[in-house]
């Protein structure tokens, strides 16, 4: 994983927003336990969550990342520390749509926030169920089966999967 670094890659160029550790050349970044990244690829920009609290909107300033340019936002699951700064982007960013697991709602941890932030956005939120493409080359799973069980596995999960002609990229 990069930490708070950019890496250009086939599927785009992906962003470290908030992490819970830091490298040493990036002592001007604040931290926290809890993920956002900020992808770009093909002309489209992806939030994959949304850190604990309003601390990945200062980073992404720092950054030169603009939030309001975010096209969809993929909550990976209902914990806070991937929810908790739902509600600061939804208020500097009008337009993007946010995708979540439809388990999310019931999250003991997140329940609150969700309802709270499902009220004044509830036109830009989609809770999702089955497996869906988002956009083109931009899917979500909401079902992973195999012979052994993932450790730790939550019924609020959700993958993104981006497509492209050398593959696919999964973020988790």
């Amino acid at each position: 994983m990069a930490l708070f670094a950019q890496v250009r890659e086939k599927t785009g160029q992906v962003t470290t927003l908030i992490e819970n550790r830091k490298l040493n050349n990036a002592e001007w970044l604040a931290t926290e336990n809890g993920l956002s990244l900020y992808i770009e690829r093909n002309g489209q920009t992806i939030l994959f969550d949304a850190g604990g609290s309003e601390k990945f909107v200062r980073n992404a300033e720092v950054l030169g990342v603009d939030l309001r340019n975010v096209d969809i936002v993929v909550i990976s699951h209902g914990h806070m520390d991937h929810i908790g700064g739902l509600p600061y982007f939804m208020g500097m960013n009008n337009r993007a749509t946010t995708y979540m697991s439809k388990n999310a709602q019931n999250s003991l941890e997140s329940k609150a926030l969700v309802s709270k932030t499902e009220e004044e956005y509830s036109h830009r939120i989609q809770f999702v169920d089955v497996f869906t493409e988002i956009a083109k080359d931009i899917y979500i799973l909401t079902e992973i089966q195999g012979i052994e069980p993932i450790r730790s596995r939550v019924d609020h999960e959700i993958v993104l999967v981006l497509r492209d002609k050398s593959g696919i990229t999964l973020f988790t």
